[in-house]
């Protein structure tokens, strides 16, 4: 069975000032981590919930048009 390798993730990016300090690194899943940063780019926590609001928005905006 292959084993699954596990990358480090900043909480925070390093180029917003982010630090190398275990509190702000989360090991993930190397597929996980390329996942994040397809879908959100750089975008820590914080700018990646503000992409999904805004996706939201948009959607209820065209779901309540046909109503």
């Amino acid at each position: 069975m292959l084993k699954k390798k596990k990358t480090r993730h900043h909480i925070k990016n390093k180029c917003n000032k982010g630090t190398d300090n275990e509190a702000n690194i989360l090991m993930l899943f190397e597929e996980k981590h390329n996942a994040w940063h397809l879908l959100f780019r750089n975008e820590d926590l914080d700018g990646a919930i503000a992409i999904l609001q805004r996706v939201k928005q948009i959607k209820q905006k065209k779901y309540n048009h046909y109503e």
